[in-house]
């Protein structure tokens, strides 16, 4: 019935192009179940081609499911790689909706204020006191990163007029930064 017979004492599909498989005569290079070979089945989303399973419509076998991998929030790029957030897969990638978003460790951001990813994706402003604005970490008006905070040099006594310039000396009670100078406070001049 399906083209078989036995010849020199195995069962052979004589003339018709097939295989002989599991007692019968299929094609290999179109059966979803014996894809290639006997045995070798397609999965249910998968389609047997020229002896091979593949998924049609240029798209990617992605374990369970055929994935444009274009266009595909859940694989996006490759097979696994999933778009959080309300970003959308463009082009193989992870895209944020409007403008100056980008998609930062699964996540929508402004690169130009976000103080974890200022300028940058994983860029963060480390330095106490900074903030991200247009991009670049910086102090409030008025002050300075000086080693990992921001200081006023103009009456920091660690940072007096400049980063590190401590202010010293022999004063009676204490020695202040005035407008970024060094002066002796509260007390009567040097000893």
């Amino acid at each position: 019935l399906d083209g078989s017979g036995c010849l020199f004492g195995a069962c052979t599909c004589p003339g018709s192009g097939k295989t002989y498989c599991n007692g019968k005569c299929v094609d290999i290079q179109t059966d979803g179940n014996n894809c290639g070979k006997c045995s070798t089945k397609c999965g249910s989303h998968l389609t047997c081609q020229s002896g091979s399973c593949i998924c049609l419509g240029g798209k990617t076998d992605c374990g369970s499911q055929c994935s444009d991998l274009q266009t595909d929030s859940n694989n996006c790029g490759k097979c696994g790689t999933k778009c959080y957030s309300s970003a959308t897969c463009q082009a193989g990638k992870c895209t944020c909706p409007g403008i100056g978003k980008t998609y930062c460790n699964s996540q929508c951001v402004d690169l130009q204020s976000d103080n974890n990813n200022c300028g940058s994706c994983g860029k963060k402003c480390g330095v106490t006191g900074t903030s991200c604005q247009a991009g670049k970490c910086i102090c409030p008006p008025g002050q300075t990163i000086c080693g990992t905070k921001c200081v006023n040099l103009t009456n920091d006594c660690n940072n007096c007029g400049s980063c590190g310039n401590k202010c010293s000396g022999n004063c009676m009670t204490e020695c202040c930064c005035y407008n970024g100078v060094p002066k002796c406070c509260g007390g009567w001049g040097a000893a």
